[in-house]
């Protein structure tokens, strides 16, 4: 074990550790369990409630070394990732599921905090909203950014996707 541990400190900028059934992962360098979790699935990911390093508890934060075997700890209780995760992962995998998790959970709450996001915008730079929200305009940025429908322009503000400013300024180009 010891000789694999320093051939594989050779390569730097990854880590590489074990499931609990001695699969090898390959992860970056700085990754954490988090990380791990979610190059299982993204289902463990989610569900995560804690991590298991060579048999000792540990925080999501841990830093994972060469050689070391990871067991993830999942609860069906799990209300699912935090924000602050995003804070800790490494992987833009793990990123990416994570904010595609909040993305799908939440959508009726990013929906209302993008309305919220929008009027708040609007008020503070003396823009009267009602004269931008007009059919035409919105399908103009539905098509420029790619959504099917305003919800989901609203909640791609709502969950930090598209800037607020983005959406008034190019209704205020159209007006």
């Amino acid at each position: 074990m010891n000789l694999l541990k320093n051939d594989l400190d050779l390569f730097s900028d990854s880590v590489y550790c074990f499931t609990p059934t001695g699969e090898v992962k390959n992860l970056p360098a700085g990754s954490t369990p988090i990380d791990f979790a979610y190059s299982i699935h993204s289902a463990v990911g989610n569900k995560m409630v804690g991590a298991r390093v060579n048999g000792k508890l540990v925080t999501i934060d841990y830093k994972i070394n060469n050689g070391d075997r990871i067991e993830i700890i999942t609860s069906q209780n799990s209300k699912g990732p935090s924000r602050d995760w995003l804070n800790v992962v490494k992987s833009t995998q793990a990123k990416n599921k994570i904010n595609q998790w909040f993305k799908n959970e939440l959508k009726e709450d990013n929906i209302l905090k993008g309305k919220e996001l929008l009027s708040t915008y609007c008020k503070a730079r003396g823009v009267n909203l009602a004269n931008l929200q007009k059919q035409e305009y919105m399908d103009a940025i539905m098509r420029k950014y790619g959504f099917r429908d305003w919800d989901s322009v609203l909640a791609a503000m709502g969950h930090g996707a598209l800037k607020e400013g983005q959406i008034v300024n190019k209704m205020q180009e159209l007006y």
